[in-house]
């Protein structure tokens, strides 16, 4: 991909991540946001912001979370997560006209060059401290899905490019709710201290 193309749509990206990460911060209020992704679209080109909290993990606990897998799922699925903000559908007209205006250049680039920008942009937020500094940034894990969960180590790879070693290594255990060392096992019993 030639350099000033991916330059450009790096700094499109930082923009729109950036916009998005705090459009669902402002959402969530002083809720403990636990975990930011972007989702992928199944054309490959574009994206949504997601993200959950704790709070609205707990507000799901007594209604609909009937077992310890339901809230595994829950925590970790992001078609399932409370806070979205899609950059491509959001009322914005600023951001639109950008969108259209970088519309040719998404075109012309391939699904994988298009990932790769993308998690180039996410590497320069995380740089910028968006996601947070020192022992904060550990208190959220960052990653990529994908909607149709057609890649399904997509996480799991994005997750060791985008966050310190210690989130990354509990992250991977996420899907083992007994396991002290997992992100899940660590998210229930702050939920749990809570009640």
């Amino acid at each position: 991909m030639e350099e000033q193309v991916q330059k450009e749509l790096h700094d499109f990206f930082v923009g729109v991540i950036t916009k998005g990460f705090h459009s669902i911060k402002d959402i969530a209020k002083n809720k403990y946001l636990y975990s930011f992704a972007l989702q992928l679209r199944a054309n490959g080109k574009s994206f949504r912001c997601v993200g959950n909290t704790l709070d609205s993990v707990s507000d799901n606990f007594m209604i609909k979370l009937k077992s310890i897998e339901d809230v595994t799922d829950y925590l970790w699925f992001t078609t399932e997560w409370e806070y979205t903000f899609d950059p491509w559908h959001a009322k914005d007209a600023e951001l639109q006209k950008k969108i259209k205006e970088k519309q040719p250049l998404l075109d012309s680039i391939s699904s994988k060059a298009f990932l790769h920008v993308l998690l180039e942009a996410l590497q320069t937020c995380n740089n910028q401290c968006l996601f947070g500094v020192g022992i904060l940034r550990e208190k959220i894990s960052v990653f990529v899905d994908s909607e149709e969960g057609d890649e399904l180590d997509l996480p799991e790879k994005t997750s060791q490019t985008l966050n310190p070693p210690y989130v990354h290594d509990a992250f991977l255990k996420r899907f083992e709710p007994n396991n002290p060392q997992g992100l899940t096992y660590r998210l229930i019993n702050e939920l749990v201290a809570d009640y």
